[in-house]
């Protein structure tokens, strides 16, 4: 067998300087991902098991994997988990794991494109507004990381929508196919501000936004949007029509869909590094056997071929990295271009090549000479931390999302007030954080439970809890009465935390710090702090929540939340 050709890949974290210590760099050879998931990530199994609403859908969650088995599990569902809460809570899932992913080949990767694949489907009667609303928010992370500068030496590639892309070097930057969600149509400038000009391969509604102001304001600024006509004296894989950017060239070539139909596909050079944009083209013959395939070094592909097989294409085109174009998109509903589209990419292509797959609003580095490539989600840190004495009578929606459930209820006055129902034998009131804490943290929050709060006569229930989400698992510290017992309890859906202490106290303080990988879990009911349990965690970003719950029991529970406030930390979307 042939051995393939290795890359050094680094994984480069985009750290702020709110942000303590600095990333580790970790060095791999290709990628070897299977075409099918075959076991189930801890995190988004404890995901759905804390999530009562999608407790039914364990079984079913068992059978994820390819997107042709995700289109006949959709009849399997259970109708609360179709429901838009449920598809929410997915897409928020697949947001972190990317976000936290340790290397390009982490096999929960693989959950994580599967997962969106799963989300469509779900979400598909709501118009995919979870996936639409993750899309809006990649391309404003992308927007902030291009407003910082790089080194002379990298070229980064962003990966947008479809088969969006924005290249950039220290000299230049352009789009290709940029389509921004209309709720970030105001950033248009910002984007015209940055970007030397734009590319597109066709005028399909997937690939050029008739509607968009980012291209009038480009074309205002005097900066070239290029949208090439059809030739049809010429045959496809020839030249149309080429063009300079700054010092990146451009040549784009005659193709056409599967219908026919055209679509120009491009190739740029800037700093001697070759890249091919497929556009939509499906017929790669010519193109193949002619020299302007050779010595290329990435291959934005979307993996198509009406003349022959993609493995042929793929065979003929040996680019260095190859990286899978045109998946999930939603214009074409979910029975088409699912993520295993992009998996199966590893059995196809040439020992030359390597396949890379990147979500949305990740990015890929190259350093000269072309050994180093790197990725990246870029993130985005909030300006304010998400501090909240719960004034007024409305819950911050910017900041919380109620997440209760079996009749439990979320109210406001001048403090959060959650009441478990008595009508549900396990039911809860709670809010979790829409934003994440990065690195080291220390928040804390008053807590007051309603006088009334009765014995149980069976099982038990949570008077005040408050933790955190952590790479999918649970932390918290809560205030737990039974017919036998009063106690804090420090627990976590990892097993490894149970510590107690007897308590007779309704109201108090709580306050959780992490310390590089150790989470402590304090309690204070007047006579100053006290440390009720530490656990080792991963350094992944935390949510914050708090509520109450009863467990097996039908008894109703009122609790107070007042004064959240983070002592240190950075807090991110």
């Amino acid at each position: 067998m042939v051995k393939r050709k290795r890359f050094m890949i680094i994984l480069l974290f985009v750290m702020s300087a709110l942000i303590s210590g600095c990333g580790s760099n970790q060095t791999f050879g290709p990628t070897t991902f299977p075409t099918q998931a075959t076991t189930k990530t801890p995190t988004l199994t404890n995901t759905l098991s804390t999530a009562h609403v999608m407790r039914d859908l364990l079984p079913i969650i068992q059978e994820i994997g390819p997107y042709n088995q995700l289109y006949e599990i959709r009849d399997k569902l259970p109708s609360e988990f179709t429901s838009e809460y449920s598809a929410d809570m997915l897409v928020e899932w697949i947001r972190q794991g990317f976000e936290t992913s340790q290397s390009l080949t982490d096999p929960q990767r693989i959950q994580y494109f599967y997962g969106m694949d799963f989300a469509a489907l779900i979400s598909e009667r709501d118009n995919f507004r979870p996936l639409y609303q993750l899309k809006a928010d990649s391309e404003l992370q992308v927007l902030r990381d291009l407003q910082s500068s790089i080194p002379d030496n990298e070229l980064v590639i962003y990966k947008m929508y479809n088969e969006g892309v924005i290249i950039r070097t220290s000299d230049v930057c352009i789009g290709i196919d940029i389509i921004l969600e209309p709720e970030n149509y105001s950033f248009s400038d910002d984007f015209a501000d940055i970007l030397d000009g734009m590319l597109y391969t066709h005028s399909d509604g997937d690939h050029y936004d008739y509607l968009s102001p980012l291209i009038t304001t480009l074309e205002a600024n005097g900066k070239p949007v290029i949208l090439p006509t059809d030739n049809n004296t010429i045959p496809i894989g020839s030249v149309l029509t080429n063009g300079k950017i700054k010092n990146l060239d451009w040549t784009a070539f005659r193709g056409e869909h599967f219908d026919l139909r055209f679509s120009a596909f491009y190739i740029l050079t800037v700093n001697e590094t070759r890249i091919l944009h497929s556009g939509d083209n499906t017929a790669w013959k010519e193109f193949g056997d002619s020299e302007y395939a050779k010595n290329l070094d990435l291959f934005l592909y979307k993996p198509e071929s009406m003349q022959g097989s993609i493995e042929e294409v793929l065979q003929k085109i040996p680019a260095k990295i190859i990286i899978p174009q045109h998946l999930l998109e939603l214009g074409h509903g979910t029975g088409a271009y699912g993520h295993d589209m992009g998996y199966r990419l590893n059995e196809q292509v040439s020992d030359a090549s390597e396949v890379i797959m990147l979500q949305w609003g990740e990015k890929l580095t190259i350093t000269y000479p072309f050994t180093i490539v790197g990725y990246d989600y870029t993130h985005h840190l909030l300006p304010e931390l998400p501090n909240d004495t719960f004034d007024g009578n409305t819950l911050d929606g910017t900041k919380w999302r109620d997440i209760s459930y079996a009749g439990g209820i979320v109210q406001q006055d001048e403090r959060l007030i959650l009441t478990a129902s008595n009508a549900q034998t396990s039911s809860s009131a709670r809010i979790e954080s829409k934003w994440r804490l990065e690195g080291d943290f220390d928040f804390q929050v008053d807590f007051q439970i309603a006088e009334d709060w009765d014995y149980p006569v069976t099982e038990h229930s949570n008077g005040a809890f408050l933790g955190v989400i952590i790479a999918g698992q649970n932390y918290h510290i809560t205030r737990i009465r039974s017919s036998q017992e009063d106690k804090f309890f420090a627990w976590s859906t990892t097993g490894t935390l149970a510590v107690n202490r007897p308590a007779t106290a309704l109201s108090g303080k709580y306050r959780l710090v992490r310390t590089g990988t150790t989470l402590s879990l304090l309690f204070d009911i007047g006579s100053g702090w006290e440390a009720l349990a530490t656990v080792s965690v991963p350094l992944d970003t935390a949510r914050v929540y708090m509520g109450n719950a009863t467990v097996n029991v039908m008894q109703s529970v009122t609790t107070y939340f007042d004064n959240f406030v983070i002592n240190s930390g950075s807090a991110r979307k």
